[in-house]
Order: C-alpha cells, then structure tokens, then sequence
C-alpha cells in the first residue's frame, strides 16, 4: 500500500474508525460494522495486545496503527502486519518512514508546514473538534496539496461528516464515537 492508495480509500470510505477497546470488543463492533462496508480501521497502541489484533484483522481490513509515540513502536506494528501507521504528533522518525504509508498529527500551521517539508502529504488533524471547521477550510487555503484527516471529538452523525468533508477534510477520524456508527450500520439493515 501507498500513500494515494489509502488516502484514496480513506476518502472512499469517509470515515476511519479507531479503536481502543480490547480485542472482543474491537471485533464485535467490526462485526456489528460489516453493513458499512468498512475496509480501513485504525487499532491504537493502547489495546493490550495490539500487534496481535493486527496481525489477526489483517486478512479482512487494511489495519493502521494509531497513537505511535516511538521507534519502536514503529518497528513493532510494521513487524505486526501494519499497513500505515497514524500518530497524534510527529517525530524525525515517523516523518521519515518510507516502508509504509504514515499520517502524523498536527494542530498548527507550522506543525503542518515542517510535515509537508519532509514530504509527507497526509496528515491528522488533533484536536480537531477544538479547532474547528473553519480553522480547517483556512489550512486547505494554504496548503491546498495537504490531505488533511480531522479527529478528536467529532460525532459521528452523516451530517456532522459532510460538514467537516465540506470543510476541506478528506475523511474524518472517529473515536469515542466509534459506537455512534453502529447506529448507522443498524439503518441498512
């Protein structure tokens, strides 16, 4: 996988779940999710066990590992099975990453300008839901090449996603709010 290929399936699919469950739960709501047709799923280092989920629900979704705060953590879910790798933050290190595709996290425009200087295309934006929409709208206008991924205490309603996609976002990160999406698969039932 590359860069493009996941953005472009992140766009497709509008939505990145995260996970920080443990892994009954994360597999029961993936299951509770199958009407979605969700492909994409991000697991955080903060589930026990994490590099065994992945490698497990690596045959069925394209999995991302999130909340990387380290070089080992790095080589830990690339040893897993991981196919991108997602951070609140940036470091030399992730930055740097050329075996899969990476989305750092920022919160300012600075921080944004020093990852689009590294070369990296695709970032996170945290705490998204403090910022705003129109803070993201104000971003694209500068770095309309960024791809910008917002996170950090969005609802999961449709109309919440189209508003933050309106706002130049090209998928929108779901947490907390991950169960929120359970309704939804609930409706195409």
């Amino acid at each position: 996988m590359n860069s493009k290929t996941l953005v472009s399936d992140l766009r497709t699919q509008r939505v990145l779940p995260i996970f920080r469950q443990n892994s009954a739960e994360v597999k029961q709501i993936l299951n509770q999710l199958r009407p979605l047709n969700i492909r994409v799923i991000e697991l955080t280092t903060s589930i026990p066990t994490w590099q065994d989920l992945v490698e497990d629900l690596s045959n069925d979704y394209i999995v991302g590992v999130g909340t990387i705060k380290s070089e080992s953590q790095i080589q830990q879910a690339k040893e897993a099975g991981a196919q991108f790798l997602v951070s609140f933050g940036f470091f030399d290190a992730l930055i740097e990453e050329v075996d899969i595709p990476v989305i750092p996290g920022a919160m300012t425009a600075n921080e944004l300008l020093t990852i689009q200087r590294a070369g990296v295309r695709c970032a996170k934006i945290y705490p998204a839901s403090v910022l705003g929409k129109k803070y993201i709208s104000d971003l694209k206008v500068l770095m309309p090449e960024m791809e910008l991924m917002v996170t950090g205490g969005i609802p999961s309603s449709k109309d919440e996603i189209d508003s933050w996609i309106a706002s130049g976002a090209f998928c929108v990160g779901v947490g907390s709010s991950v169960t929120s999406l359970l309704q939804a698969a609930s409706r195409r039932h």
